[in-house]
């Protein structure tokens, strides 16, 4: 196989390198006249071009420079950008559409990048497919075209031979990505001097090994066309990153931030609602992501895209209208005392928001225990659920804990706001005493809906009844449905929820 054809593509790519660096001269020219701008997701045509002194595609661009560039007869139409540094642009005949600039940080804003573990630890995958406009491979400075194919096979690969002397030009197998502008030939047969443990391998649609890299890499996969990538049956803007863990994947999207969030308000909180809720609600998860950046970094990514962290459904998931309340907020993020506050949210308070320290350990200043009579005539208004003393013991026992036959069960301390955070279940054996999220953990979210319940006791049937849906910290989503429909906005909903939190642009 020779791999110069999986490269061949790079021309192209270069060409549309050269066209988003001609965006984005023209778009500072026209829009701002200065010398340094950002760029990202760039949309160009009609485009008439003479470049001098334009950096190569495949050279790394630390500083993004251009100079001396001349432009003739170039459209743009909703352009946005973000990390391009242009200096002396000379342009002509430019026509530019439907562009909304506020100040500089409009288009700053976008450059941060998050990674999303989608499977991993015990969901780990031992082999998947995913589907995508050709592939290239990038590490945020340069990409290359690596297929024009739409099919692609990820797999975990325990060993690979690389001829640390190739220069990739031909190989009898493969090609070897130690960086995106660093290529080997390589092997599965151990005919090379250099042995690579726990690769990961990428397969083409006739189940051709095109290209492996490394077990961790800076290296991700995008569409050729900047293209949603399909995976477990979703769309994903951004690429995919892999990691091989004791063979098996770890598969991560990558993606900017504010794409990103764009799959998580959508899935936080009904695309319906209140415009002004909906915005709340995109800036308490933006400010959630940047405070919990490193949350999950242990397994090589940021967040995962569940409510461990946030549920996120990708391009899939996107609706206009929850799109709308992401860019018309684009960047805002609440402030405590210099630092991106923890905007933490629930579905319902139930009349009632808690303290940090009532339900976690550390106490938050803004996070505190408030009325709240927006979060009341919603339908978390009134739960309720039962559970026989069988089953306790069995809840018990799945988990290791031996009690015996269960004789009574205690509510030992309740919050001033009418949270249960201390029970203890006394058995013949043994006896159990679980405090805060342990509590819920215990039956299950969606039994017991938030610890804001009472309990009664009917000849071993113990029955819960209880108002609200989750932890009942900080904002409440229908809290803030309720506000917006009374016509506060979303700076009211999050100054109420968040007292002493200011609302700004990320620094």
């Amino acid at each position: 196989m020779n791999t110069s054809k999986y490269l061949k593509e790079e021309n192209n790519m270069k060409n549309l390198k050269l066209f988003f660096i001609v965006e984005v001269m023209f778009f500072a020219f026209v829009i701002f006249n200065i010398n340094h701008v950002y760029a990202e997701d760039l949309l160009i045509f009609d485009q008439e071009v003479q470049v001098k002194e334009s950096p190569i595609f495949d050279k790394s661009l630390q500083s993004n420079e251009i100079k001396d560039v001349k432009l003739k007869n170039i459209k743009a139409k909703d352009t946005q950008a973000n990390d391009i540094q242009v200096k002396d642009v000379e342009a002509k005949d430019i026509q530019v559409n439907n562009i909304e600039v506020k100040d500089t940080k409009d288009i700053q804003v976008s450059s941060k990048k998050i990674a999303i573990g989608l499977k991993f630890d015990k969901t780990s995958v031992k082999e998947l497919k995913f589907k995508s406009n050709g592939l290239s491979i990038s590490n945020d400075v340069s990409t290359k075209v690596i297929s024009t194919d739409k099919i692609f096979t990820a797999k975990p690969l325990q060993f690979v031979y690389v001829d640390e002397n190739s220069d990739t030009e031909s190989s009898s197998d493969f090609i070897f990505a130690e960086s995106v502008d660093k290529f080997k030939n390589a092997s599965l047969d151990n005919k090379y001097t250099t042995q690579i443990k726990d690769a990961v391998g990428i397969y083409d649609s006739k189940n051709n090994l095109i290209i492996t890299i490394p077990a961790k890499s800076d290296i991700y996969f995008i569409s050729n066309d900047l293209s949603p990538i399909e995976v477990f049956d979703k769309k994903y803007r951004g690429g995919l990153k892999f990691i091989n863990n004791n063979s098996m994947l770890t598969v991560i999207n990558y993606l900017y931030v504010e794409d990103y969030l764009l799959g998580v308000v959508s899935k936080e909180m009904v695309s319906s609602w209140n415009l002004e809720a909906l915005k709340a609600q995109a800036i308490a998860a933006r400010s959630f992501a940047y405070s919990n950046y490193n949350k999950f970094s242990k397994y090589g990514f940021n967040l995962t895209d569940d409510t461990r962290s946030q549920a996120y459904g990708g391009f899939s998931a996107e609706t206009d209208n929850t799109t709308k309340a992401v860019n018309e907020t684009k960047g805002i993020v609440g402030y405590y005392e210099g630092k991106i506050a923890e905007l933490i949210y629930n579905a319902s308070s139930g009349g009632k928001t808690e303290s940090s320290q009532n339900i976690w350990l550390s106490k938050i200043p803004y996070l505190i225990a408030q009325d709240d009579p927006y979060s009341i005539g919603n339908p978390y208004d009134n739960w309720s659920f039962s559970v026989t003393s069988s089953e306790i013991e069995n809840i018990f026992k799945k988990r290791g804990k031996y009690i015996g036959t269960l004789q009574n069960v205690t509510i030992d301390d309740i919050t001033s706001q009418g949270y249960v955070i201390k029970m203890t279940f006394n058995g013949s054996i043994s006896s159990q005493t679980l405090k805060k999220d342990e509590i819920r953990g215990l039956f299950g979210s969606s039994k017991l809906k938030s610890l804001k319940f009472a309990m009664t006791n009917s000849s071993g049937t113990y029955n819960f009844s209880g108002s609200g849906y989750g932890h009942g910290i900080g904002m409440s989503q229908y809290g803030a449905k309720s506000m917006a429909d009374k016509g506060y906005n979303y700076t009211q909903i999050l100054e109420f929820y968040y007292p002493g939190v200011k609302l700004e642009q990320i620094k």
